[in-house]
């Protein structure tokens, strides 16, 4: 009975993986239908839906970047256009890619309109602050035999987004794991974005909960580091936390 009531477990917990990757499949779908309508309607409604729910489809942002580079320089004078426009600027924000920086920036600098110049800039900037550190590498080779929990972790250093670096810094902060490679990692991503950024809140939060995890891993090591944030840090919160650290860690 036990073994039955297993298998039926997996066979449930494997349907809905399917029925989830079917529904988000066909929702990349619709959206891809919506952006390539005829129906200027329908576009802004694709927009708007990767905008609000956070699509992550890299087709899905492709056609997006088509249909803003094709369109940015022309209609100045047409309020939807520039309406529907912005809205893929808006878009492209969400993304995480930096691909889409270029595009942006070219978009805020040269287009005709002034609204569609101020969305893209705008668009632009929070792409940016979205990403940490670019292409990070670790110092050393990570150990072969990592709990799921660590790997999650790692795996979330590294991914350069900044929401996942600082949920990553958060659990480290917690000790909710101690595998000093972890604390290596996060001590590298601290000296290598500290001094960048520093009027983006969301890029030096991130780097206050690095200094914190770096201040609980219990490693003296890491003090050099700490005081040079703390001393060169370009932000006063940043060097508040460095300090913090660097005494928690004293």
């Amino acid at each position: 009975m036990r073994k039955t009531a297993r298998l039926l477990l997996i066979l449930a917990i494997v349907l809905q993986f399917i029925a989830v990757t079917a529904a988000v499949a066909a929702t990349g779908s619709y959206i891809g239908q919506q952006l390539q309508s005829t129906s200027r309607l329908d576009r802004v409604k694709g927009a708007k839906l990767v905008y609000f729910n956070k699509v992550q489809n890299d087709a899905i942002f492709d056609i997006i970047n088509q249909q803003l580079l094709a369109g940015y320089n022309r209609n100045p004078e047409n309020p939807k256009h520039i309406d529907e426009l912005s809205w893929y600027c808006k878009a492209l924000a969400t993304s995480t890619n930096r691909g889409y920086l270029e595009t942006l920036k070219t978009v805020g600098l040269d287009s005709p309109s002034d609204k569609l110049r101020k969305y893209a800039r705008e668009a632009y900037y929070k792409l940016e602050s979205q990403v940490v550190i670019q292409d990070v590498q670790p110092a050393a080779v990570p150990p072969p035999e990592m709990t799921i929990e660590e790997q999650r972790v790692y795996d979330m250093l590294l991914s350069g987004e900044m929401r996942k670096v600082r949920d990553a810094a958060k659990i480290l902060s917690k000790r909710r794991v101690t595998l000093p490679f972890l604390y290596d990692t996060a001590a590298q991503i601290l000296e290598q974005g500290y001094s960048i950024n520093r009027n983006q809140h969301a890029h030096v939060d991130t780097m206050a909960w690095l200094c914190k995890a770096v201040g609980a891993s219990g490693n003296q090591q890491y003090l050099p580091l700490l005081d040079t944030v703390a001393q060169r840090g370009p932000n006063s919160k940043l060097r508040d936390h460095a300090k913090r650290a660097f005494f928690t860690l004293q």
